[in-house]
């Protein structure tokens, strides 16, 4: 029995949202686990260090040392992996809050020059409530190749959020347990690291926009002409 190529690929892409969710759930999960929860253990733990050298070569590196002899076992993995899946479900509220409110704030700091506005438009969640979001999304159903360029879009944006907002919580707690020692290279450095990701998460937002206003003006368009017939 001989299988259609073009019945194939069309399964194959129907199975992308499924997996988009679940890696981009233990993505961000392991994230937090791996990066953010050895800065919140060593916030309840001790009283602060002197500088981010210290607080790498005596707090995190000796945690991350005894979690990787920790991790040499099938139960290790599993509970990881669990927690993982956890933690980036709870995570993707705080997530999705964190890039409505940096592009709100950005999107305000832009809008006195209403050219640049216009030019750099970002997507963020509150698409998703806009009336013709699911009318889009019905219309992309019906053309897996317009809707695997959507999903993978959207892919990357989720992920690149992910890495920003976990960026920017261990970037803070960072810089709280240096306090009150924090110097400027400390700033400097926490500033720039974060700035880098949180600039690729913004990237992928401008280019998610423009991913969606193509394909809401294609559904738009093919809507305007099936009225005319």
């Amino acid at each position: 029995m001989s299988i259609d190529p073009k019945e194939a690929i069309e399964n194959a892409v129907g199975k992308f949202p499924f997996i988009m969710v679940i890696t981009t759930i233990l993505f961000k999960g392991s994230l937090f686990l791996t990066f953010n929860t050895p800065l919140l253990y060593l916030l309840i733990q001790t009283s602060g260090y002197s500088n981010t050298i210290a607080l790498f070569s005596t707090g995190l590196f000796p945690l991350w040392s005894s979690a990787i002899q920790f991790g040499n076992n099938l139960v290790a993995v599993s509970l990881f992996l669990f927690l993982s899946i956890i933690i980036g479900t709870l995570f993707t509220p705080v997530e999705r809050l964190i890039s409505v409110v940096i592009t709100i704030i950005l999107e305000a700091l832009i809008r006195v020059r209403p050219l640049i506005a216009q030019k750099y438009r970002l997507f963020d969640s509150k698409e998703m409530m806009m009336p013709e979001y699911s009318p889009v999304l019905g219309w992309l159903l019906l053309n897996p190749g317009h809707k695997s360029h959507w999903e993978w879009e959207l892919f990357n944006y989720y992920v690149y959020w992910s890495v920003a907002t976990n960026v920017i919580i261990f970037s803070t707690l960072t810089l709280v347990l240096i306090w009150p020692n924090i110097g400027l290279i400390d700033l400097a450095i926490c500033f720039v690291i974060t700035g880098i990701f949180l600039g690729f998460a913004l990237l992928h937002s401008l280019v998610m926009y423009r991913v969606h206003e193509q394909y809401k003006e294609m559904y738009k368009l093919m809507k305007l002409k099936s009225s005319r017939k």
